[in-house]
């Protein structure tokens, strides 16, 4: 066998690929986090905070920070503010008087304690002497500066703290209405729909908040209500116009959500304002309706409510009623209801008096 030398070898390998340089990345002023040359830079980490006490007034939760329940009503309006700016300013008031009075008292004790004390005899004092009187002098001297520099930077530390207890006081809620929190991304009307009441529900709509917002899974406040079976929130979001179709990153419909939740008055609220029984569920919408959902997963009450209600919209659907036109004479449908007439010639109002309260 032939010896074959190194340098013939690599002669004989191929010649290595030119490796192609890659063009830098143009990196969007969003992204600050760069994961090095030729890698997708990161989206910056957001830090959301946690529940305020909006949300917490909202949602009719105790703050433990505080020790209270908070005013909804008083938040929006301003008037916690207003008490809480006012309560700072007592706490300030307070402590200055008490330290003009500790001043006065300390003036008058050491003006009695020179008065109680004997003047010196006076005499030509030796050169120890003198040098020892100059000593204690400017150590009390030092002492007197340590004591006002001491008290000045107490005086700052505490004014800084007043100036963030006035400014942690004087909060504009309204301008609060939209923020997010942890860890769902949760707005003040999603703590409403989902653990407060239809009152605090309409308070926020009124004061501007909005009805279309989602959270990190996609559902909206309208989904929460439903989960939570608060047929008043329900109601008040559709009145503040909440889609009643809107889906989730699922495809759950609020109908679904009430449905896999088994909130039953909820179920009939929501389909008595209009919720399709048709829409089915899934990233692509092709899934199952709330009623083969509630049938496939052994929720039987949910399914009892849904199959009654799709069976008399079944039979209206084949023509066992007449839908009254909005132009018959000397009738006029009530806002957000479903009026028919049953072959009977019958009137026929979908419930929805029973879950919405009269203005």
């Amino acid at each position: 066998m032939p010896i074959v030398k190194l340098s013939e070898t690599a002669s004989m390998m191929p010649p290595p690929k030119q490796q192609t340089q890659m063009r830098p990345r143009k990196t969007d002023p969003l992204h600050v986090l760069d994961r090095g040359f030729g890698r997708t830079p990161l989206a910056p980490k957001v830090e959301l905070p946690t529940p305020s006490p909006l949300h917490l007034a909202a949602g009719k939760q105790y703050d433990r920070l505080a020790t209270t329940y908070h005013d909804l009503q008083a938040l929006l309006d301003g008037t916690a503010a207003a008490e809480a700016v006012a309560a700072v300013r007592a706490k300030q008031e307070e402590r200055r008087a008490r330290k003009e009075e500790e001043a006065a008292a300390a003036a008058e004790a050491e003006a009695a304690a020179q008065a109680a004390t004997k003047p010196p005899k006076k005499g030509k004092l030796t050169k120890d002497q003198q040098e020892a009187e100059d000593a204690a002098a400017a150590q009390r001297e030092a002492e007197a500066a340590a004591a006002r520099a001491a008290e000045e930077a107490a005086e700052a530390e505490q004014a800084a703290a007043d100036a963030a207890s006035l400014e942690a006081a004087n909060v504009n809620w309204l301008a609060k209405l939209e923020e997010r929190v942890v860890p769902l991304e949760w707005t003040p009307l999603m703590f409403a729909a989902a653990r407060g009441s239809g009152a605090n529900v309409r308070a926020l709509l009124k004061a501007g908040a909005n009805v279309h917002v989602r959270d990190i899974h996609g559902t909206t406040p309208l989904h929460k209500a439903a989960a939570a079976g608060n047929v008043e929130s329900i109601a008040a979001l559709i009145q503040g116009g909440g889609d009643i179709q809107a889906v989730d990153r699922q495809g759950m419909s609020a109908l679904h959500m009430a449905a896999s939740y088994e909130r039953l008055d909820a179920i009939r609220c929501l389909m008595s304002l209009g919720a399709s029984q048709f829409a089915k569920n899934g990233p692509l919408l092709d899934g199952e309706t709330a009623y083969q959902m509630a049938v496939k997963e052994g929720l039987h009450k949910s399914a009892e409510v849904l199959h009654v209600s799709e069976a008399k919209r079944k039979k209206w659907a084949a023509g066992h009623s007449i839908l009254v036109p909005s132009i018959t004479p000397q009738w006029e449908p009530p806002p957000f209801s479903a009026k028919r007439m049953s072959a009977k010639g019958e009137w026929d109002s979908i419930a929805f008096d029973r879950f919405v309260p009269k203005q």
